[in-house]
């Protein structure tokens, strides 16, 4: 690759992870929780998909994980595991509903969210007793502010690590990007 097309990719990807950055938050501000939640999870989606294994062509659910178990678990106050994050992206993303295939199975919790200045443990409240189990109440909040931290802790990964700088920008050249 070329200097010129790396600096194009470092382009694009700033151009969009600015945008992944802000776009969720602009929903907060106007609480338009559920869309928030939405831009979160198509956000790691693009992220892993940037940053999947040399021999995938395509994102995957292994790598949505590995990027939530790697930069937006960490040092959060979420309660879940990047599986019930991930069945909550596929539920909210192809239905507009909580559940997804995964948690009617029961093989994991299902993610419900609380919005606002309401208390998360506030939420269980709505959920009928012998279904807390099933349940984990996430903060939209709570997701955001550990979204936003994850994009940082991968921005600092991209500083320090030169060879895995030049994977990213060199997929990144694929990205939609507004280039002055």
């Amino acid at each position: 690759m070329s200097g010129n097309e790396n600096d194009i990719g470092k382009l694009a990807y700033s151009a969009n992870v600015k945008e992944l950055m802000e776009a969720p938050q602009a929903c907060m501000n106007k609480r338009y929780w559920l869309s928030a939640a939405k831009l979160i999870y198509s956000g790691i989606d693009n992220l892993a998909w940037l940053s999947r294994q040399q021999s995938e062509p395509n994102v995957r659910r292994a790598d949505f994980i590995e990027w939530v178990n790697q930069y937006l678990l960490p040092d959060s106050s979420l309660h879940c595991t990047a599986d019930e994050l991930y069945g909550a992206r596929c539920g909210l993303l192809h239905a507009n509903v909580a559940e997804s295939d995964r948690t009617r199975m029961g093989a994991f919790r299902q993610i419900c969210y609380s919005t606002g200045a309401s208390d998360p443990k506030d939420a269980y409240k709505h959920i009928r007793q012998e279904r807390y189990k099933y349940n984990v109440i996430v903060h939209i909040k709570d997701l955001c502010d550990a979204y936003l931290s994850g994009i940082k802790k991968f921005n600092s990964r991209l500083d320090q690590d030169p060879g895995f700088a030049s994977v990213i920008y060199e997929r990144s050249n694929k990205l939609f990007a507004e280039i002055p």
